[in-house]
């Protein structure tokens, strides 16, 4: 996978750095620091059947003890999309920065300058920023509402504690865009000793193989419980009349979700609607 990681304010008061936050639903508490963005292809999320090309997990950190909220964006193959290039383009620097420290045989070459590092983890390339802001892509799905489980990490030691919530619409990225991650993710080579970092099968994939939801309790969050700060501004209502959803929501679908509606590949601990 493909990581960026923020930089730690010690408290909320701190003006700096300046992560992006995130106001969670359902009592989380307000403007939750984002501590880590992963960009993973193929996507480890089935939603109603459909496969996704990738998906990007925005993880925010809450001190409270309660677990750590997953916002995740589902992404399929379609336009050009400008905010991930900014991103790639960041993690092609990298890679190219490595890849020239093996050529000159050079272990000790960094990319400090770049303000980058190179992960511990298996298979993970990692951009360390605060600039970069990742709710830029809720302008193009242009929906808040999402289908929530609590699960845990997919990859190794897979512990249960995060609460993932995959928003409903999907974002789209080019084919272009879409070979650039994997070949930054498959022919990424550690700086220090020159082996290729990534795991993927002979077909390709680095994903984790997608596990039965049906032993999930997923709940479907809806215009019905909440609506953006800026409609509820715009209208003066704090939530959507029942029935009206196709009028305020980019992608009603599937508004009374069986388990085996959404796939998940974290885990299998069950959550109350």
């Amino acid at each position: 996978m493909l990581r960026i990681s923020y930089p730690r304010r010690k408290n909320k008061k701190d003006l700096e750095p300046d992560v992006p936050t995130v106001d969670v639903p359902q009592g989380w508490g307000k403007f939750l620091d984002v501590v880590r963005v992963d960009f993973v292809c193929p996507a480890e999320h089935t939603l109603l059947g459909e496969k996704f090309d990738c998906e990007i997990r925005i993880y925010v950190i809450q001190k409270a003890g309660r677990g750590v909220p997953v916002i995740t964006l589902l992404a399929k193959v379609g336009k050009f999309n400008n905010h991930l290039q900014e991103a790639l383009d960041e993690f092609q620097k990298v890679w190219e920065s490595n890849d020239n420290a093996c050529q000159k045989s050079n272990r000790n070459l960094r990319s400090s300058q770049l303000g980058s590092k190179f992960d511990n983890e298996t298979n993970t390339r990692t951009l360390v920023t605060s600039n970069w802001n990742p709710w830029k892509f809720m302008q193009q799905t242009k929906s808040y509402w999402f289908y929530g489980y609590n699960g845990g990490l997919t990859e190794p030691p897979c512990s249960y504690f995060l609460h993932w919530r995959i928003i409903d619409t999907p974002i789209e990225l080019s084919e272009e865009q879409l070979q650039q991650m994997k070949q930054l993710i498959m022919t990424n080579r550690d700086p220090i000793n020159c082996k290729y970092t990534s795991v993927h099968n002979q077909y390709g994939s680095f994903a984790r193989p997608l596990q039965d939801s049906s032993r999930l309790l997923i709940h479907r969050c809806t215009c019905r419980e909440y609506l953006s700060d800026s409609l509820r501004d715009l209208t003066g209502l704090r939530t959507c009349p029942a029935g009206a959803e196709s009028l305020w929501m980019p992608n009603p679908r599937d508004l009374k979700p069986s388990a085996k509606n959404l796939i998940g590949t974290s885990g299998e601990q069950e959550e109350d609607p």
